[in-house]
């Protein structure tokens, strides 16, 4: 009977504990949960996801603040080369379909300075904040939700999608 070191042991078990997959993914998650830190006062998974690509745009309201100017840049240059620069929408125009759109407009007041709505269908993605700052927030939120290539730029030739939801 052939004898097993004790160092060939440990060995057997740190690469048995570094390849294990750990995070989100390893994590045995129910259609209906989404792994976002912190967690949200609440989410509802809905049926879609919502597609990033070249024909994406990101958008903010007319009168909209260097601040929120300042987030949208930031999602533009976290979504590029997927998507082009953020731009204006025009007075009184509506959110045109694939698009995601940060506004300071419709935000329950509750939610504060720092709190967001973030509403994902199959056709837009909404950020909705009473401050600059609250959409700054709901975009880590979406960032989250988005596969991990986003953070590797030679991935981003790939297609990006976020799930359905409302945060």
């Amino acid at each position: 009977m052939p004898t097993i070191r004790p160092a060939a042991l440990v060995l057997a078990a740190a690469l048995a504990l570094v390849c294990a997959p750990i995070g989100p993914a390893a994590s045995a998650q129910s259609p209906t949960t989404l792994a976002i830190i912190p967690a949200p006062t609440s989410v509802t998974r809905a049926n879609g996801r919502f597609p990033i690509d070249t024909g994406t745009t990101i958008v903010m309201d007319a009168g909209a603040s260097a601040a929120v100017e300042d987030v949208s840049r930031y999602l533009a240059e976290l979504l590029a080369p997927s998507v082009g620069a953020a731009r204006r929408l025009t007075a009184g125009a509506a959110a045109p379909r694939r698009s995601i759109h940060l506004t300071l407009s419709g935000a329950d007041k509750a939610l504060g300075d720092e709190g967001y709505t973030l509403v994902v269908g199959a056709d837009r993605v909404i950020i909705a904040a009473n401050d600059p700052a609250g959409l700054f927030h709901g975009v880590q939120t979406l960032r989250q939700l988005l596969p991990t290539t986003v953070e590797y730029r030679a991935a981003l030739t790939r297609g990006l999608e976020l799930p359905a939801c409302h945060a």
